[in-house]
């Protein structure tokens, strides 16, 4: 019985020198692109701050506006804000290091009043080392809270990140609504103008709304 045999047609795709070109810059360009982000992620997460930032706070600087210029409005609104965070800081970690200490205090005395007990949950506390463990639980428990003062100092440590956020919240607030007005009127059609102007300001106050939402919650 004999075997047919044919020929096996090989095609060899050639890459023209435009596509070739295409090809090898698009690669080099996702390995600088991945790059960049890789070395700019900390200047990016601080400009995604102040743009949070600035849109939490433009209806705050908005109504102070109508009052006096916008630049004393926005260095206003950020002292009444910093006083407000430095404060409610400084007063919530004091309260907690008050309350540890005074834990640290009674508790070792509510131990031992239930290790003198006469009954079996006596022994059992008695038989469990209750003032030993509270005793040991407490100093854990105080060295790792800090107070109100401590916690200023360490944020101080920080402050060059919290000034570069705060020059680029500034910025925003002062300049932003410019910026976009600008570059909205670089659209030559007027009907596109206003649709894109009614699409976006209700997104920016639904954003305000489900970002201080997420703040109550939390």
């Amino acid at each position: 019985m004999a075997i047919p045999t044919g020929t096996v047609e090989r095609r060899v795709i050639r890459l023209s020198g435009p596509a070739a070109l295409t090809v090898v810059g698009t690669l080099v360009g996702l390995v600088v692109a991945r790059r960049t982000f890789i070395a700019a992620h900390q200047p990016l997460s601080w400009a995604a701050a102040a743009v949070v930032a600035a849109v939490l706070l433009d209806p705050v600087v908005e109504r102070l506006a109508t009052r006096i210029r916008r630049v004393p409005a926005v260095l206003l609104t950020f002292i009444v804000v910093g006083a407000v965070a430095i404060g409610t800081t400084y007063l919530v970690f004091h309260e907690v290091e008050r309350a540890v200490n005074h834990l640290q205090q009674v508790a070792p005395d509510a131990a031992t009043a239930i290790e003198g007990r006469n009954d079996r949950v006596g022994d059992l506390a008695r038989d469990f080392h209750l003032r030993d463990r509270v005793v040991s639980a407490s100093h854990a428990l105080s060295g790792r809270v800090t107070g109100g003062g401590d916690v200023l100092r360490s944020t101080a440590g920080t402050a060059p990140t919290y000034l570069v956020s705060l020059v680029l919240t500034i910025f925003l607030m002062t300049y932003g609504p410019r910026m976009a007005t600008s570059a909205l009127e670089q659209d030559p059609s007027s009907a596109r103008r206003a649709r894109v102007a009614a699409i976006v300001r209700p997104a920016v106050r639904r954003a305000r709304a489900a970002v201080l939402g997420a703040a109550a919650l939390a």
